[in-house]
């Protein structure tokens, strides 16, 4: 996808119109890797990473846009290589833990670095001028090309400090100013765009930060232990149940990405195999290397797979953020359904047959009316939709398809008209993604 994006920035040179269809390939990644979620050909740590990378692509796209529109304004020359800085942007959060969901926010950091002989002023002017077009570019309205939200949130000094930073600027701040817990928010830091030898840089400058030779102390333990019941006191929405929510409840993502990261901070400086940004991985390795018992890393395992698959099942159903279950049955059914579970009623297992092609299986209902009713079929789990048809997880709900868009390239050998003309979604467009 990222050999897509260069070759339509050459052909369109530093437009609009080239970050629009960089956007436009993510939008068609996400229907892509919601297809085959829903029809049960990937599991949710590929689901993840389909559009961990789907996102990094259009963030690579919107880059080389804007510091080609900047290096022009500002006389450098017409490409970002001519510019007077390098840029990279660090995926931090889900991103960086190839983890996200539907409907997840991109949290990254920018760092820079200039060529010898610019002026400070000058390379921070230029940094700053191409991160606010960058920003712009990925949340321009257009069809068919979902908009891409980015929270640079976890920087330094939160958003209270500059949204781009020099390299020699983070090291100074994480030498003599960070917190434990932002030594533990740069355990998924990883690049995702931008200049790459820079990226690898600021992974060295981290590295020892991150995975500190001394170990954890235990009154950073006991830091962290605190930051954490403040942070679900304070984020947990008024009159909502801990036990309903997905992330902030017990047993929930949160609970579940704290143990690995502890673990990560307490022994990461001596075990290598810790030393990844995706949660399973670490708790996979934590496992293995007797750090955590074979029970509990199953049931961590278990209870982040759940809930994962429950929180894209929530948001591919209506569109939001599912951080909290809702209480409509209408709701939990659809969840249910999407999650590959068989009506209410029956405790049938959903699994498939070995050497399912992706066709009907026995028993399964034919797919939407306006399917063919020749040629490879493939099962999309019966909810009901939106506006009031089977029309099996419709794509235009989360606004991935333009209004009245025509036929499809669907898995398979057949095109599908995935929403018919009288769907009110498709004609409205459907409300943007979260």
């Amino acid at each position: 996808m990222r050999a897509e994006v260069d070759a339509v920035v050459r052909r369109r040179a530093a437009t609009e119109e080239a970050a629009i269809l960089a956007r436009h390939f993510r939008g068609r990644e996400l229907l892509r890797t919601a297809i085959a979620d829903l029809i049960h050909i990937s599991d949710w740590r590929q689901t993840g990473a389909g559009i961990a990378a789907a996102t990094a692509s259009a963030l690579h796209g919107a880059l080389l846009v804007a510091g080609g529109v900047v290096a022009e304004r500002r006389g450098y020359g017409t490409d970002v290589d001519d510019l007077p800085i390098r840029l990279a942007v660090i995926g931090m959060g889900s991103f960086g833990g190839s983890s996200m969901g539907y409907v997840s926010d991109a949290d990254v950091l920018f760092v820079h670095t200039a060529q010898s002989g610019v002026d400070q002023r000058e390379q921070d002017a230029v940094a700053m001028a191409v991160v606010t077009m960058m920003q712009r570019l990925l949340k321009v309205p257009a069809p068919a090309a979902p908009p891409v939200a980015i929270s640079a949130d976890l920087r330094p000094e939160g958003r209270n400090g500059p949204l781009v930073r020099s390299l020699d600027s983070y090291a100074e701040y994480y030498r003599r100013w960070a917190d434990t817990w932002e030594f533990q928010a740069l355990l998924r830091a990883v690049p995702v765009a931008g200049d790459a030898e820079l990226g690898r840089t600021f992974q060295t400058l981290i590295d020892p930060l991150r995975y500190n030779p001394a170990g954890l102390k235990e009154t950073d333990a006991r830091q962290i232990r605190r930051l954490k019941a403040r942070m679900e006191n304070e984020r947990l929405p008024r009159g909502v149940s801990p036990d309903r929510h997905l992330k902030l409840g017990p047993g929930g993502l949160t609970d579940v990405e704290w143990v690995a990261q502890l673990l990560q901070l307490q022994h990461g400086h001596a075990h290598e195999q810790l030393r990844r940004t995706e949660t399973a991985a670490v708790l996979t390795a934590a496992r293995d290397l007797d750090l955590l018992a074979e029970s509990d890393a199953e049931a961590l395992a278990e209870a982040l797979a759940h809930t994962v698959r429950l929180r894209n099942a929530l948001a591919l159903w209506n569109g939001r953020s599912g951080d909290i279950l809702p209480t409509d049955r209408r709701d939990l059914v659809a969840a249910a359904r999407l999650m590959g579970y068989g009506p209410a009623h029956s405790t049938r297992s959903r699994a498939q047959p070995a050497g399912w092609d992706g066709g009907l299986l026995p028993g399964q209902a034919r797919g939407h009316p306006d399917q063919p009713a020749t040629g490879r079929r493939i099962a999309m789990p019966a909810v009901p939709s939106r506006c009031g048809r089977r029309l099996r997880g419709c794509p235009a709900w989360l606004g991935w398809l333009p209004p009245g868009h025509g036929p499809i390239a669907w898995p398979g050998t057949w095109p599908h008209r995935l929403v018919p003309s009288p769907c009110r979604i498709a004609r409205s467009g459907g409300p943007a993604p979260g």
